[in-house]
């Protein structure tokens, strides 16, 4: 659906079809060809800005819900509709598969192989008992349809995931009603096992005709992947607590990743250089991994490892394809049953990440670890590999050696490594999950794609933030750390060590990769704040509240390290564990009830009702305060305290509130075992993630106080069968006698205090465990501190804090909170002085002065320009009375305590200014009527997108779109730019430009000209010659100048054709010195420069040698007919030549003098530029011509690699003055050509 097709569209394409059908078709060179082609430019362009316009439109006007749409727009633009196509497919016997049947037979040749040819398990061989079966419960598959992705593509049946989510109450009986039955008969449902495999293009491959060039998806049905989530969750957990699965096995497990992996694989190779030693890794690719599956080895293999096999595995269909053997692509069920199937491919020396293995090798020479290789994969890999019916896809293999940079540098050769006839090339890099590994492990190569990953992010979130327009500061702040940061730091902590600052020292780590990664947060920097490019890296960090790069990598590997240490197989003893896999004691039903109030207001309805019946209530609560952990219960009934309990965990910096709500839910079952007969139980805590992770217990921080208050539950509810517990949430800090008495016991039992428990908890009677939780925080923190110490050391802080004293927080961002994108940036310049001001743009050449061009009497700085200007005294008051107080400043102004409302206000009003401006031209100067503008169009283009810069530039400077050479008479330094091809113009220059309208409406030109030009008589510098009334010559002169030999012939040229004499006896004849000139003032009309004069000629900083003249040119159209026609080109020497008085030479010319142009002229083909946009790239050969051909100045725009050339010479623009009253039709114009 196209949303920005509108009618306009429409009526322009029919237009360009009907252009189009009538052309000429066998003549190019008619008209017709013209029309078409205008057409179709007209089409394409309106279709441009319509796309242009209605993204613009969607990003203004999109909820913050929306912008991970609007990111998803952009970062992943949508392909092109060809590759949501299968193309023809090429079959394994070279034949073409066109037909939808024929490509689905390809495919299903390709990802269903038959099986392999593979002896049977023995039947008769003796099977260890099975463990007992597992035990489900409804809980179970309540959280099995809570962790579902709601928008997946459901299965045949077309039930979605949301529906079921939408209905978990009632399905989950249901469901766990066929779970029971499947586990107690071996039968899964028929219509569960068949499901659609779809096909996806695997990114990156060059030819997708091959089958292999696609991915194979199976689309399950969703009830069914229930009912594997909640067999796979137990599975999963049943394998790690007995060992099933290799410690080398790091993909499909809870709690490990590829950040595990790759750092056990460089520890090894790392300590194989320790010891003087090398390492050659080899990864290994299996060809068509899960469906090679045998259904018969997989049950023969579970059975070996004492799984219950009660459950049918069978996937076959009978229609429409039959799949012999292979797990589905997308069951939650089939990765951990390849991890069980595939398991002997793993030993020692063998990583794996489901089907992606690598054997790493080490030894004192590359020919021992190449052959410790060879030796593995004939006398292990490939026989294993067969035994299971897998298959190696050798060709695919990469192989590197490692060799330390310290030590073996010298000896590192490329050994390649022979397997039968397979020859594996060793390569320098190797890819493995995801991250690029050189031979050196200096992750140089990786760094790069880091950067280049960034970068295209970046760069793809530009289309939705610009300075001007798009999202604002928050979003784009979002989108940044949840897009771009991952993806640079992908696997930080394997290719990163982190960066380290001490006194008087250099910094250690890898510096170098802050700084590669930091260039890409400068990038996105700018596009949070708007802020110009010249703007330093520590004021963009601290005003889009992003760490420092090299802090912020620092905190990544901080916090990768705290997860390591909470890992049960590496845990230190001072960290918690946890365990992605620990199952809680089940609670029978009906024991443990939670219930959670919709408002405040229910919550101490409810309460109030409770507490009235008179029954036991006991509030829980947790508290931080002063630097201590503590939690409190207390058993009350009505408004009695019949017990107490209270427990210190210790220091914030090792535990948390959390922590501390699940120690006092704890020490409420304390109570309740120490008070005989007590069997319904009202618990009230005013935490409600604590409840939430109570009910729902999940791998998290805090694992093990859960653990333990299930644990104790359990044996409370052994001991009375009758107990009920009902946990109700209560609104704190609302005046509940309750959890204010609670809460006060909690504070002080985080200074220390505690009471004795009724039971023996054991957990309790040592120092609890270092919380996860807590320790980042901390560390949060500590990186938080150091930023802030940098910041306060840069020399960049005494300039903000001279207005703004606030530290790196969160403030920041909500400064920005109400702010539009062209409002963030016009604040963040302001506060930043990198502002379109001249104090700023003489810093860097863009201005000839820093000062004010209004007042001249201070440099145009921030303060200045909101402070001080007397030119913008009505706007300043204004802004007074949108702040209530006469009072402003800086501080008052910028700093972030403050509404920066006002100041964006005061912007405002200036671009509104020059908006009404702009109107007034366009209304007074040329009437809407192009027709009657003898001002160049570009001008007119360019003073349109005036507002709009400004809020981009600052209010005091506008950057054109066109670079003008000539208009408004003053344009600044920056016309001599080699890299910016538009002209930067201030106030001034606008004001230069209005005064120009007033000329042309009043003729008031001596009254406002600036200086008064001269009207009679010639300076001391200036002279005229006879015959040359129009044009007065002017220093800077060459007397003495002797033309080159090039040139004398190009004069001799002119006057033989002039003449009609040879060209050699005229250049014998011509004096030896000819007077150069380096200016001319045409009277009435331009002064001219010559390009040997420029450049040292400062006058209105403009290049004033390039030049329109005319001369007569033989046209052959009109039988050899001499017709004035216009060229363009550079005026390089005025030359005054004395003639010989020799008449038989020279005729009438003998004895009189001729001044002369000497010009480089540029192909134009003859077209005026006063009438049409022309353009020239090339320049022909030197000419020499008489100086009254020369006409006028002429700007050129350097665009496209083109020079477009600007021509004012058809004339002064004059409209009449009209009384007010008077109906603009009525208004006519007189229109003075020169």
């Amino acid at each position: 659906m196209r949303r920005w097709w509108n009618a306009e569209l429409t009526a322009q394409r029919r237009a360009y079809n009907a252009a189009h059908r009538s052309v000429a078709k066998d003549d190019p060179a008619d008209p017709s060809w013209g029309t078409m082609r205008a057409a179709r430019n007209r089409y394409h362009s309106t279709i441009r800005r319509a796309k242009r316009a209605h993204w613009h439109e969607y990003i203004c006007d999109l909820p913050r819900g929306n912008i991970w749409q609007a990111a998803k727009y952009a970062v992943n633009p949508a392909s092109k509709a060809s590759s949501s196509r299968i193309p023809d497919l090429v079959a394994p016997d070279g034949s073409i598969a066109a037909s939808p049947e024929a490509k689905a037979k390809v495919f299903h040749q390709k990802f269903f192989p038959p099986k392999a040819d593979i002896p049977p398990p023995d039947a008769d061989e003796a099977m260890p008992e099975p463990h007992p079966a597992p035990t489900f419960t409804v809980q179970d598959v309540h959280r099995a349809i809570a962790k579902l992705s709601p928008w997946k593509a459901p299965g045949p049946s077309g039930i979605p995931n949301v529906a079921i989510k939408a209905a978990n109450t009632v399905f989950a009986p249901i469901l766990f009603t066929i779970l029971e039955a499947s586990l107690r008969i071996g039968y899964f449902p028929k219509s569960w096992r068949v499901f659609l495999t779809v096909t996806i293009r695997k990114p990156g491959k060059s030819d997708y005709t091959q089958p292999g060039a696609h991915r194979p998806i199976a689309e399950e049905e969703c009830l069914g992947k229930v009912i594997e989530s909640v067999v796979t969750e137990w599975l999963s957990g049943f394998a790690e607590r007995h060992g099933l699965l290799s410690p080398n096995q790091f993909g499909g497990r809870p709690g490990r990743c590829t950040v595990d992996a790759l750092l056990q694989l460089v520890q090894r190779i790392k300590d194989a250089w320790r010891v003087g030693k090398v390492a050659s890794l080899l990864l290994m690719d299996i060809s068509q991994a899960f469906p090679s599956v045998s259904h018969e080895h997989l049950i023969r293999t579970l059975e070996c490892k004492r799984i219950p096999t009660t459950v049918s595995l069978t996937t076959t269909s009978p229609e429409p394809c039959a799949v012999p053997n292979g797990l589905p692509q997308g069951s939650p069920l089939s990765a951990l049953l390849y991890l069980i199937f595939a398991d002997d491919l793993l030993d020692g020396d063998t990583l794996g990440y489901i089907d992606d293995n690598s054997r790493l090798e080490v030894g004192f020479s590359l020919e021992e670890t190449t052959s410790y290789l060879r030796n593995y994969m004939v006398q292990h890999g490939l026989p294993r590999s067969k035994r299971l019916g897998l298959r190696f896809d050798l060709p695919k293999f990469q192989l590197i050696h490692f060799v330390s940079p310290h030590r073996h540098t010298e000896h590192y050769r490329p050994l390649p490594l022979h397997i039968g006839d397979i020859c594996i090339e060793a390569s320098t890099t190797a890819k493995l999950l995801g991250v690029l590994l050189d031979y050196k492990l200096s992750f140089r190569n990786h760094v790069e794609l880091a950067h280049g990953r960034g970068t295209k992010a970046v760069l793809a979130l530009s289309r939705i933030a610009t300075p001007t327009f798009g999202l604002p500061h928050s979003y784009v702040r979002q989108l940044f750390l949840t897009i771009v940061v991952p993806r640079m730091e992908y696997a930080l902590p394997v290719w990163y060590r982190p960066v380290t600052e001490r006194a008087g020292a250099r910094r250690t780590g890898t510096v170098w990769v802050s700084k590669a990664l930091g260039k890409v947060q400068r990038q996105a920097c700018k596009l949070i704040t708007g802020a110009l490019r010249t703007t330093a890296t520590d004021v963009l960090d601290f005003h889009a509240n992003l760490l420092p790069i090299h802090i912020c990598l620092n905190r990544s590997v901080f916090n990768a390290a705290t997860r390591l240490a909470t890992l049960p197989v590496s845990n230190p003893r001072d960290f918690e564990t946890i365990d992605p896999q620990r199952r809680f004691v089940p609670i029978p039903d009906g024991v443990l009830t939670t219930k959670i109030a919709q408002t405040k207001d229910d919550a101490k309805d409810a309460m109030a009702r409770i507490t009235s019946r008179g029954g036991m209530c006991i509030f829980t609560d947790g508290s931080g305060f002063e630097g201590g952990v503590g939690s409190a219960a207390v058993a009350m009934r009505g408004e009695e305290v019949r017990a107490m309990r209270k427990k210190h965990l210790g220091d914030e910096d090792e535990h948390t509130v959390f922590e501390a709500e699940v120690c006092g839910a704890i020490l409420a079952l304390d109570i309740i075992a120490g008070t005989p007969r007590l069997t319904d139980v009202d618990l009230f805590m005013d935490c409600q993630p604590t409840i939430h992770a109570i009910s729902s217990p999940r791998s998290q921080p805090g694992q093990y106080l859960l653990a333990a208050f299930h644990a104790l539950l359990g044996r409370l509810s052994d001991k009375h069968r009758t107990l009920r517990i009902r946990i109700h949430w209560v609104p704190a800090h609302v005046g509940i006698a309750g959890n204010e008495l609670v809460d006060a016991h909690a504070k002080d039992a985080a200074l220390g205090d505690l009471t004795p428990l009724a039971s023996r908890i054991t957990l309790f009677e040592s120092p609890l465990p270092s919380s996860k939780s807590a320790v980042v925080a901390s560390g949060i923190k500590a990186f938080a501190a150091r930023w802030l110490r940098e910041w306060q050391s840069s020399p960049r802080f005494a300039r903000i804090a001279a207005f703004d004293s606030a530290i790196p927080s969160k403030a920041v961002v909500r400064m920005y909170s109400n702010l539009s994108c062209p409002g963030c940036s016009v604040l963040t310049q302001l506060r930043t002085g990198h502002i379109g001001l001249n104090a700023y743009l003489h810093r860097f050449h863009l201005a000839p002065s820093p000062l004010c061009p209004h007042c001249a009497s201070a440099p145009e700085s921030v303060p200045h320009f909101l402070l001080a200007c007397p030119t913008l005294r009505a706007h300043r008051l204004r802004l007074i009375a949108r702040i209530g107080t006469a009072r402003i400043s800086m501080r008052r102004l910028l700093s972030i305590k403050h509404d920066p409302a006002p100041v964006l206000a005061f912007v405002e009003d200036l671009r509104r200014y020059i908006i009404a401006w702009i109107k007034d031209y366009e209304r007074f100067y040329y009437q809407y009527d192009e027709a009657r503008l003898s001002t160049c169009t570009l001008t007119i283009h360019g003073l349109i997108h005036v507002p709009d810069d400004l809020l981009f530039c600052g209010p005091g400077w506008t950057t054109w779109t066109f670079w003008m050479e000539r208009y408004c008479g003053f344009l600044k330094d920056a016309l001599r730019s080699k890299k910016s091809p538009w002209a930067n113009l201030n106030n001034i220059t606008l004001h230069r430009t209005y005064l120009e309208q007033l000329d042309a409406r009043y003729e008031l030109a001596e009254e406002l000209s600036s200086p008064q030009q001269r009207v009679n008589g010639l300076s001391t510098i200036e002279r005229k010659y006879e015959g040359y009334s129009q044009a007065i010559l002017r220093a800077p002169c060459k007397k003495n100048y002797s033309p080159a030999v090039a040139i004398r012939h190009k004069i001799a040229v002119y006057f033989s054709a002039v003449l009609g004499k040879p060209v050699k006896d005229i250049e014998s004849q011509l004096p030896e010195n000819m007077p150069c000139w380096g200016k001319v003032r045409i009277v009435d009309g331009d002064s001219i420069c010559c390009t040997w004069a420029a450049k040292n000629h400062s006058e209105k900083g403009r290049n004033m040698s390039f030049i329109r003249y005319e001369c007569e040119v033989k046209d052959k159209s009109h039988r050899g007919a001499w017709l004035p026609t216009i060229f363009y080109g550079q005026l390089d020497e005025i030359l005054v030549c004395k003639l010989p008085p020799n008449r038989k030479l020279w005729g009438q010319l003998a004895g009189k003098l001729r001044l002369l142009a000497i010009i480089t002229p540029y192909r134009t083909g003859g077209q005026d530029a006063a009438l049409k946009i022309v353009s020239h790239q090339h320049a022909a050969a030197t000419v020499a011509l008489d100086l009254q051909s020369v006409m006028a100045v002429v700007g050129r725009v350097h665009s496209q690699r083109k020079w477009f050339l600007i021509d004012r010479t058809g004339g002064m623009v004059r409209p009449e003055f009209v009384p007010s009253g008077v109906e603009e039709e009525n208004v006519e114009m007189d229109i003075d050509s020169d």
